[in-house]
C-alpha cells in the first residue's frame, strides 16, 4: 500500500518556507538543499535573493521522491 504524505503531516510549518525550515524537514544539508534547487528537483518560488518554498511544493517534493 503506497502511503501518500499530506499537509496533516507538515502541521505547525508555515505555508511559505525558508530553506533553512525545508532543509530541517528534509533533514538535509545546505549543500544538498541547494543541489535540488539547482537541479530543479525540488520547486521554489524566488523572491529577490532569497529562495522560498510553499509547503504544497515540498508535500510534491516527499511525495515524488518516497
Amino acid at each position: 500500500m503506497e502511503r501518500k504524505l499530506t499537509a496533516a503531516m507538515l502541521r505547525g510549518l508555515p505555508d511559505l518556507m525558508t530553506t533553512e525550515q525545508a532543509r530541517a524537514v528534509l533533514q538535509i544539508g545546505r549543500g544538498k538543499m541547494y543541489k535540488l534547487i539547482n537541479m530543479q528537483q525540488l520547486k521554489v518560488l524566488r523572491i529577490g535573493q532569497n529562495y522560498r518554498i510553499p509547503k504544497a511544493y515540498l508535500l510534491d517534493f516527499l511525495n515524488e521522491n518516497a
